[in-house]
């Protein structure tokens, strides 16, 4: 263990490192500086994105077009006739034996038959 003189020398060296101290300053112009950085307004993509939208007369827009293109696939009809596709009873059969026939014969395992 070191000597109460040793520790004593050490607590002196550092009390006089501290008495050679100077107060932090900032460089010339610093609150200026971060006064006028702090006062910009400078918005990024999203801020001015969300200015924009919430403007009622574009959000009034938005909502009628969205409404519009909703009510327009809700009341669109099919017309079969006007389509080139092949009526829905031509696919199916007409009854629902047959239904099940078509269904069970496509599920049949062609790899494992016996001879």
């Amino acid at each position: 263990m070191k000597s109460k003189n040793d520790i004593g020398k050490l607590v002196d060296d550092a009390l006089e490192s501290l008495s050679e101290i100077k107060r932090a300053e900032p460089a010339p112009y610093f609150y200026t500086r971060l006064r006028a950085r702090m006062e910009k307004e400078e918005k990024n993509f999203w801020e001015r994105l969300a200015s924009v939208l919430a403007k009622p007369a574009v959000a009034t827009v938005s909502l009628v077009l969205v409404i519009a293109v909703n009510a327009f696939f809700l009341f669109q009809t099919n017309n079969p006739e006007a389509s080139n596709s092949t009526p829905q009873s031509a696919v199916q059969g007409t009854s629902i034996s047959e239904d099940y026939f078509t269904l069970a014969s496509n599920s049949f395992d062609y790899e494992n038959l016996e001879p």
